[in-house]
């Protein structure tokens, strides 16, 4: 019984190891994802930027909350003790990219996670969100699955203060928009990010209370919180009150805040004490509840007693009328700070716990006109457990601030222990790299187009890869490269790219002023600049190797370095104008009778078909137009593929008039002449998911006629790579992520797919995500789970010498899920070296054949390595060639020969036969002849008529092949 449970437990476990369909390869890159940043930081791009909050973990790290609040951005730098960078945190000490904007309060759990809020987007009217961070930076996914979360069943919420609970839940206040009307909110998050049902606050249309700024947890657990209400005479004036742990009222708290007639003794304005956009409330050592706030100009601190009753109000007064209290902190000894700005220049306060000025800071408890150079604009302060202040804002460097924090003595005195010499200033200059297009050549390398900043405008950026995930260093020295004009203030990218046979890389694009079309050698190097020209999308090869590619307005035909004038009038052709609008061009394709197919729009969305001279196809749609089942000017058409019956595939985005009228992810197939196809979803366009705003960029088709659609969706504020399967009749294929479709989050950051590729059961999805400013993205996914892998079976493996060469061909079965051929050569049989890898073939053959054109003297044993996709592999069985010297005499002369063709071979006292075929196999001539020593042979090719063919020497020791033409 238990060797059966621990089979079944075994089975299991191994089950669940296996890769699923829709999945991403986590054996590429990181995750099955790669992030690339070709060329310089841009100084131009998003680098405005502050620091926000400070957080101190148990082991005094220093966590620095950063970005900024316009730019829909936010990160976390952490630093040791000493205020240097935590390289081993996240990307070089920086956290994942979270996209918020405006002030996000923040803090850190005992288990050292992080937990921030804010905005998803300064011009959204949707929720804030709370995101938690694992303690190396990254999302936490256990946190409501994807790192994120958002309160439910409200329409708008501003959250402005979190506070944590022993058992590791987070209560976050703010306030809630109900019926257009403001109410305060207060909600709990089980420590999963789920929403604690139990415990929920949300006003009454009648209550005072509109807004809660900050949260405080007592020792007994209950929730003191401060905020705003109105007053009689419709005054914002500062309230506080206490929840039980159950989110009720507490009834016993008896707190009305600051009475009005001390304010009035003390010529303070009814609301006169008011909490700015970093407020705190703290409880003292003897549990009197402590209010930082700002007092007519001035900074303050209210106490108020365990029961909620007022006790005192503390006053700094200074000069001027631009005074703002930001911050304030409690350290251990009792002793609170505040700090803020006084007539534009930062400001410390120290208080004793009895809220007497610390005298022992900077004689007098007052820090005044602390440096613009060394921070200004303060907006978070903390007290580390040995007392000493952090502070943390910006600074200008040149025209842009940059975030900056300062950390003082006891004494206010400045610590240069602390990064360089007491300050640290720091700007993270942000990536500008997108990818554009992807392809993959037949070894299963991966090429990435699009465009790379050179510091000042951007240039065309190419990367190769290798089938882990790692940049390709044959490839240009680095395994990626720019195109640079030289030119200041030119821009050019990518927008296409195509590999030739020859392994040779066409990047097509735009070039304002410089490249726009550019051919590379398999090497990296360029080897053609085809010059400046309009912006180009798309671009397809034939199989003559001449390429055909797309303008908004046009199609140029190119054969090798030049225009082919037999395409059209002298290479090139117009659109036509249609129903009085102008086509333009979005994207092409070929058919198999290379007839080609242009997608684009006029006065609605359209394709039209050229025949192989560039003239309109008459016998395709309505005189070569076909119209695309129109909803509204909103649709877009973005992406063009044609199946394997010449029947073709639109992608894009389309109003869907059953979903209210939205445009979504959309699919629509034409048939092979251009009508609907009404086995197609009934010849209309498909919407196969909908979820926000969805756009599909890119089509492709798999081997099995099943479609791929891939382009980014839009939820909760972020967008995120979002990828659909279709079965070849447009039903969803639940086989795919058991849903139909897959989405991936990018690493908290926005992300687009703009390019897919196949290449057996491997998807590549190229795009960009935001982090801020641009990173080229890869992620690459498995078609069909590693648990369906058929076992890979080779059928034949041969070796035989060839000349002076040794050939080797071999057979094979199931190789759809094969990545790689690997062959190996060894002399002894045990020590194998690799010789080269081959690419699979998944279309036009499962029979192979490569040459070693340098064989070892004596026994060549060779074997292959066959790669899988899910990274594992076998062996072949071993071939062994033998080669003498005299294996290496074996010559024809003269090639090409009229009537008599010289064989010079050796041997030693050995008959053999010496075979003639044509190139279709057929056998024309056989002779019979004896070799010893170095023998000359004479054959009488002169009735053979002309052509080329091979010649064949059977002897008993090896067999020898070769070629020859006959004229």
């Amino acid at each position: 019984m238990k060797k059966c449970l621990l089979l079944a437990i075994l089975f299991l476990y191994f089950n669940l190891l296996q890769a699923q369909s829709g999945q991403l390869d986590t054996s590429f890159g990181i995750g099955g994802i790669i992030t690339s940043d070709i060329g310089v930081n841009d100084p131009d791009i998003n680098n405005d930027q502050s620091g926000e909050r400070v957080l101190i973990n148990q082991a005094g790290d220093l966590f620095f909350i950063c970005g900024n609040p316009y730019l829909n951005y936010k990160f976390v730098s952490k630093k040791n003790k000493e205020g240097r960078p935590d390289v081993s945190y996240g990307n070089n000490g920086y956290s994942t990219t979270l996209n918020l904007s405006g002030y996000s309060p923040s803090g850190i759990q005992k288990d050292g996670k992080i937990v921030i809020v804010g905005h998803l987007s300064a011009a959204s009217n949707s929720f804030y969100s709370v995101f938690r961070l694992n303690t190396n930076g990254s999302l936490d996914s256990s946190f409501n699955g994807k790192g994120k979360t958002k309160p439910s069943s409200i329409t708008i919420s501003r959250e402005l203060g979190i506070a944590f609970q022993n058992d590791g839940k987070v209560l976050v206040g703010g306030t809630a928009l109900v019926n257009n009307t403001q109410r305060h909110l207060l909600y709990r998050l089980n420590n999963d990010g789920s929403e604690d049902e139990s415990f929920r606050q949300i006003g009454k249309p009648n209550d005072a209370v509109v807004s809660y700024f900050s949260l405080a947890i007592q020792e007994d657990g209950k929730i003191i919180a401060g905020g705003n209400k109105m007053d009689k005479m419709g005054n914002n004036i500062f309230s506080l009150t206490r929840q039980l742990t159950n989110g009720s009222i507490d009834t016993s708290f008896n707190s009305r805040g600051i009475p009005e007639t001390y304010t009035t003794l003390n010529g303070l304005p009814i609301g006169g004490f008011t909490m700015n956009k970093f407020p705190k409330i703290f409880n003292d050592a003897d549990g009197n509840i402590l209010v930082t706030g700002n007092i007519k100009n001035n900074f303050g601190i209210a106490r108020f007693k365990k029961d909620g009753s007022f006790d005192t109000l503390v006053t700094t007064k200074f000069a001027g009328t631009s005074n703002y209290l930001m911050s304030a902190s409690i350290g251990g000894d009792g002793t609170i700070m505040l700090a803020g700005s006084v007539e534009n220049n930062t400001t410390i306060v120290s208080y004793n716990k009895n809220l007497s000025l610390n005298t022992n800071f900077s004689e007098d408890g007052i820090l005044l006109d602390i440096s613009p150079d060394l921070i200004r604009s303060v907006s978070a302060l903390i007290v580390q457990k040995d007392g000493k202040p952090v502070l943390i804002g910006y600074v200008y460097k040149g025209d842009y601030p940059t975030t900056a924090a300062v950390r003082f003595n006891t004494n206010g005195s400045i610590d240069e222990s602390f990064a360089n010499n007491g300050k640290l200033q720091e700007n993270i200059l942000q990536a500008n790299t997108a990818f554009n297009s992807v392809a993959i050549q037949n070894d299963g390398k991966i090429i990435a187009g699009g465009f790379g900043s050179n510091g000042k405008d951007l240039d065309f950026a190419l990367a190769r890869y290798n089938t882990n995930g790692s940049l390709d260093k044959s490839f240009s020295g680095d395994g990626k490269l720019m195109t640079d004009s030289g030119i200041r203030s030119s821009t050019n990218y990518i927008q296409s790219i195509a590999i030739q046979t020859d392994g040779k890389i066409i990047a097509n694009g735009y070039g304002e002023r410089s490249a726009s079309l550019v051919r590379y050698n398999s090497n990296g190097t360029v080897e053609h600049n085809y010059g400046s020209g309009t912006y180009s999308n798309a671009i397809v090869i034939q199989k003559d190797g001449k390429f055909i590619r797309s303008t908004l307005n046009s199609l140029v035909r190119f054969r090798n370095f030049s225009v082919d004038n037999n395409f059209s009038v002298r290479g090139s052709l117009t659109f036509p104008i249609i129903n009085n609008t102008p086509f333009s061009s979005k994207a092409v394709a070929l058919q198999k009778d290379e007839k080609i197919i242009v997608l684009g729009a006029a006065d609605k969305s359209c394709v039209l078909r050229y025949d192989t001279n560039g003239k309109l196809d008459s016998s395709f749609g309505t005189n070569g137009i076909a119209y695309i089942n129109y909803k509204s000017s909103t649709d877009m058409p973005n992406s063009i593929c044609v199946q394997a019956d010449d029947k073709i595939l639109i992608g894009g985005s389309f109003q869907d008039t059953s979903a209210m009228a939205v445009n979504t992810f959309s699919i629509a197939r034409l048939s092979k002449d251009g009508g609907p196809d009404n086995s197609f979803n009934k010849g209309e366009v498909l919407h196969p998911v909908s979820e926000g705003t969805d756009i599909g960029n890119a089509i492709a088709v798999q081997s099995d006629g099943k479609i791929i659609m891939a382009g980014n969706a839009i939820n909760d504020g972020l967008s995120f790579f979002r990828i659909v399967r279709l079965n070849g009749d447009g039903t969803i294929d639940k086989t795919f992520n058991n849903t139909g479709s897959t989405k991936t989050y990018v690493g908290g950051a926005d992300a687009i797919i703009t390019d897919i590729a196949i290449q057996g059961n491997n998807l590549y999805a190229a795009g960009y995500a935001l982090f801020p400013g641009s990173k080229g993205i890869i992620a690459k996914y498995l078609l069909c789970s590693t648990a369906n892998l058929s076992p890979m079976k080779v059928i034949s493996f041969e070796g035989h010498l060839q000349n002076d060469r040794t050939s080797l061909n071999w057979q094979v079965q199931y190789q759809k899920h094969l990545s790689y051929f690997s062959l190996e050569k060894s002399s002894d049989s045990v020590h194998f070296t690799f010789l080269e890898n081959i690419a699979v073939n998944y279309i036009n053959t499962t029979a192979y054949t490569t040459i070693d054109n340098n064989p070892f003297t004596g026994a060549n044993f060779y074997r292959l390595k066959l790669k899988n996709i899910d990274s594992s592999y076998s062996y072949s069985k071993i071939v062994t060639v033998n080669f003498t010297n005299e294996n290496r005499i074996f010559k024809l002369s003269p090639n090409p020969a009229k009537n008599k063709l010289i064989v010079t071979t050796s041997g030693e006292n050995e008959n053999a036969t010496l075979q003639i075929f044509d190139i279709f196999g057929r056998k024309f001539k056989e002779v019979k002849v004896s070799i010893n020593g170095n023998t000359i042979i004479s054959v009488d090719v002169s009735a053979l008529p002309d052509g080329i063919y091979n010649l064949k020497l059977i002897k008993k020791s090896v067999t020898n092949y070769t070629n020859f033409i006959k004229q």
